[in-house]
């Protein structure tokens, strides 16, 4: 159904709705910035991602009536929007991506010293963060299962080990 609104009416009507939908989206990604931001420290369990899903199609569909009515300052915002919504996602090249757009629009309107474009920069750094962290996290949960592995391998049931430099504890 927001296909058929959007490609149809006023060109007013049409950036009214690329407006709600970008509100809408923006309620799901504070909702699950929300449930990040309650979760106890230590607790891996994450916020429910569907949301950062649903926001991504909304700003998707945000995205084309501004760029289809040339509201490139909109857009540029916008893409601020689907960045973090990408880097929720852990989508860091299309969040790095969408940043550099939402950068080289931001320069055009703004300027290239601009609080938009310094925004822009600033969550480029948290992006880049953010994947480091998880880069992290994957590189040592490979490293306990290959340690996991490799001792089942050469220390399974039923096989002789040599035990060095034990000492009776009192």
């Amino acid at each position: 159904m927001r296909g058929d609104i959007a490609h149809a009416g006023t060109p007013g009507l049409q950036l009214h709705l690329s407006n709600i939908l970008t509100a809408m989206s923006q309620m799901h990604l504070s909702q699950y910035d929300s449930q990040n931001t309650n979760r106890a420290e230590g607790d891996r369990a994450k916020g429910d991602k569907s949301k950062c899903t649903v926001a991504n199609s909304l700003l998707e569909e945000a995205l084309s009536i501004q760029r289809a009515h040339t509201q490139y300052g909109l857009a540029a915002q916008t893409l601020t929007f689907l960045a973090s919504s990408h880097g929720n996602l852990e989508m860091f090249d299309e969040a790095r991506s969408t940043l550099k757009e939402a950068i080289n629009l931001s320069s055009c309107c703004d300027g290239k010293e601009s609080t938009t474009v310094a925004s822009c920069h600033n969550r480029m750094a948290s992006i880049c963060h953010a994947q480091a962290t998880a880069i992290r996290a994957q590189s040592e949960i490979h490293v306990q299962y290959m340690l996991t592995n490799s001792m089942r391998n050469h220390h399974g049931r039923g096989r002789r080990v040599l035990v060095e430099g034990l000492q009776k504890q009192q």
